[in-house]
């Protein structure tokens, strides 16, 4: 075949050849493409140009040289065929040579056998794999339609009811059923062409017969032109359902653990590998005061560093967490913005394999527990004190009794109570006859100086502000629980501080409504007093002054000296006064008995003209409670019970009224008192309550002839209240005359108690003194049986 007259430039088609190119001329390469000189292991084309053509390459055979194959171009236009090639280094390498002749020379392509063949057999794996793969690949044009794609890829379109047939050389966007996947695939392959690195991405669902939604996932890149205009892209399509129903699974794991700790009753924190707070739920916010809208200050802080848990000394207990261990905790805490808590705890550490990646710690506010323990405790303390102190009262009450001078029982009270280990001294004051002070009349366990050294006012001075001065006015107990810090005790802080006092009590020793003076007990306790404590001390206070008062009672009845006191009283408002002054008659007090509601039973002679309006004004008065006209005489007999400010007095100070009468509204009676008793004192509490009240008379003497030595104070009836009230209201009523004046259930109502109570009291107030006057008269002797 002779040579072809085909012009062409042959460096133009070398350059854009895949596969090297040369040019022969005469023997050698005239030019040669990048291709060429790279399958020849020549650094450039420039290298390659020029080297002789039949040294470049050796019959496949080893027979003869490859000038042969140049010859057989030249002669028959063409050849084709293999042959050895070889490289600048010596190596040889299997090629596939195409020899072409023109008018320019012979064109020599020359390809590398082993890259073709590695080019066909990894075509022969892509094909495989597109086969076998498990997902859909396919391959779409410039027009979006499909050009070609594998089997999956059509079994997946078959889940959309679209068939092979309908897809094959189909439109892609046409045959998604729903508008908005359509849109989505358009809108991803224009952001795929006007943006790097060209590649897109979108979904496509679809519900299935069975209510279950089908949901595949589309990744594409495309594949430009040299000169970068879009022809196509291929993508791959994935069945993501079961992905999307773990993603789904794991949202709902992720907001329900969040809702958890976010809602969690409990503290949560978490830290970091470097100790450092990362989060806070919101219950660490609630109990540590943090204000709302604010972010937390201890983020970002080493939480063995924050000044709460330093101070605490317990910044050590999350060290192990470093090592993988689980800590527990409890300690107390303040936070940055004052809240105290006190918090028990768990820290689980997070580990990164063997690393310690930081942890979470969780905590209970047991504040509220923490401080019911502390509330039981102290209300263990306080109730074994309380009982200590119960105890102590109740042997102080026992010893009360068995001192009959007023005295004695004073000296009982204050020494026993500075003897326990619960007070340090006890001191009784009594004000002064003639002035405001508070005088120490029994002290014990204190010293001299203290008790020197204090002034207490009975009025409303700087000095008359503590305890006692209160206690005195207000007839309650009152307590100063920290004299260091209560202002009323400043006067006699320094003196109780030097003698380590912290708490005192004021008790004041009333009865009926007289005080008799102020008991003080001292204690080196702060807040040592409390209600129950109090209490225990009033009662203690009642029982005291209860025992004086019986103690000046039975001075005045056992009493051989007596001073009677007369005295005219012109501004009594109680009732009797009113009525005597309003009927313009006289009324005589025949006796009186006092009442369990600390009322007066009286019994007042009335001329008969104004008993029957005396009694109408008494039932109509308010403070009258009762009132009976129980006897006849000379004139009437009238009992009725009412308050009065004036027995109350004289009874308080152990004195007893001989003889009353009022004429038009002035009393003037005779009081009959121990001659051991404060005339001067008694005066004054008369004039207290009766300002106007004279003092007529006063004269001592001894107690009357007629008191038979069985009353005397060897020989004492031991009448209860009840049975005293009894027979002094059986006799006083006439019930005792012959014919009775009143009946039993007369003097029953006087004293609103039911008839058979009444006559079991007055059978054994009868029994009491015949006991006495039998057994003890000589005449008689013993009673019979006795």
């Amino acid at each position: 075949m002779g040579e072809s007259s085909i012009s062409i430039d042959g460096t133009e088609i070398a350059a854009a050849s895949m596969d090297g190119v040369g040019i022969i001329s005469g023997s050698k390469y005239a030019a040669v493409n990048d291709a060429l000189a790279e399958i020849h292991r020549f650094d450039t084309t420039q290298d390659l140009v020029g080297q002789p053509w039949n040294t470049l390459y050796s019959p496949e055979d080893g027979e003869g040289t490859a000038g042969k194959f140049l010859t057989r171009a030249r002669e028959d236009g063409q050849w084709r065929g293999r042959a050895f090639g070889l490289r600048r280094n010596g190596d040889g390498i299997p090629v596939e040579l195409s020899m072409r002749t023109t008018d320019d020379g012979v064109i020599c392509v020359v390809r590398d056998v082993n890259e073709k063949i590695s080019r066909e057999r990894k075509l022969e794996r892509y094909e495989t794999i597109l086969k076998t793969v498990d997902d859909g690949i396919y391959v779409l044009d410039e027009n979006l339609k499909i050009e070609t794609a594998n089997g999956r890829f059509f079994e997946m379109l078959s889940q959309f009811g679209i068939s092979r047939e309908e897809a094959r050389d189909s439109y892609a966007h046409k045959l998604l059923p729903r508008e908005e996947d359509r849109t989505a695939l358009k809108e991803s392959i224009d952001e795929a062409i006007n943006n790097e690195p060209h590649t897109g991405s979108f979904e496509i669902s679809a519900e299935m017969p069975t209510g279950e939604t089908i949901v595949c996932e589309s990744r594409f890149r495309l594949y430009p032109e040299p000169l970068g205009e879009y022809r196509g892209c291929i993508g791959i399509l994935r069945d993501i359902t079961e992905r999307k129903k773990r993603e789904s699974e794991l949202r709902n794991t992720q907001r329900f653990n969040e809702e958890l700790v976010e809602n969690a009753p409990f503290s949560m924190v978490r830290i970091d590998e470097e100790f450092q707070i990362t989060y806070v739920n919101p219950r660490t916010e609630e109990v540590t005061g943090l204000p709302d809208g604010k972010e937390s200050e201890a983020l970002g802080v080493d939480i063995r560093e924050l000044p709460s848990v330093a101070e605490t000394g317990e910044s050590h207990v999350f060290t192990p967490l470093k090592d993988g261990e689980t800590i527990e905790f409890e300690f107390p805490f303040e936070s940055l913005y004052g809240r105290k808590v006190y918090f028990t705890g768990r820290g689980v550490p997070l580990m990164s394999g063997q690393e310690f990646a930081g942890a979470v710690l969780m905590a209970v506010d047991i504040s509220e527990r923490r401080q019911q323990e502390k509330d039981l405790e102290r209300q263990r303390d306080e109730l074994d004190t309380l009982n200590q102190i119960n105890e102590l009262l109740l042997a102080v009450a026992r010893d009360l009794f068995e001192s009959p001078m007023q005295e004695d029982i004073e000296q009982t009270v204050c020494g026993r109570l500075a003897a326990s280990d619960l007070y340090q001294f006890a001191l009784i004051g009594k004000p002064e006859e003639d002035g405001n002070q508070l005088v120490c009349d029994t002290v014990a366990g204190a010293d001299d100086d203290y008790v020197e050294s204090i002034t207490v006012m009975t009025n409303e001075t700087e000095n008359g502000q503590g305890p006692a001065g209160r206690a005195f006015r207000t007839g309650a107990v009152q307590v100063s629980q920290d004299v260091q810090a209560d202002p009323t005790f400043e006067p006699w802080r320094e003196a109780a501080t030097a003698r380590d006092i912290r708490s005192v009590a004021a008790v004041p020793l009333v009865y009926d409504g007289t005080t008799y003076g102020v008991l003080a007990v001292y204690t080196s306790r702060p807040l040592a007093f409390s209600q129950r404590e109090q209490r225990g001390f009033e009662m203690l206070g009642e029982a005291t002054g209860y025992a004086i008062n019986a103690d000046r009672t039975r001075q005045l009845l056992f009493a051989e000296k007596v001073t009677e006191l007369k005295f005219r009283v012109d501004d009594s408002s109680e009732f009797v006064s009113d009525a005597s002054h309003r009927l313009g008659c006289s009324l005589s007090l025949e006796g009186y008995i006092s009442t369990d509601d600390e009322s007066w039973l009286m019994y007042f002679s009335v001329p008969e003209a104004d008993a029957d309006r005396f009694v109408d004004l008494a039932r109509s008065d308010p403070a009258v409670e009762s009132v009976r006209a129980v006897r006849r005489d000379s004139g009437k007999m009238v009992a009725l019970t009412t308050s009065s400010s004036l027995l109350d007095e004289i009874v308080a100070f152990g004195g007893r009224i001989t003889s009353g009468s009022i004429d038009a509204g002035h009393w003037t009676f005779v009081v009959e008192v121990p001659q051991s008793t404060s005339i001067a004192e008694f005066v004054k509490q008369m004039r207290s309550v009766y300002p106007g009240a004279d003092l007529l008379a006063k004269r001592d003497g001894e107690q009357p002839a007629e008191r038979s030595r069985w009353l005397s104070e060897e020989a004492t009836v031991n009448f209860t209240e009840r049975q005293r009230q009894a027979l002094e209201a059986a006799y006083l009523a006439g019930y005792f005359e012959w014919p009775r004046e009143n009946s039993a259930e007369d003097v029953a109502d006087l004293l609103e108690i039911s008839r058979p109570t009444l006559q079991a009291h007055l059978r054994k107030a009868e029994d009491k003194l015949l006991r006495v006057f039998l057994e003890e008269g000589s005449e008689i002797g013993e009673r019979p049986g006795g």
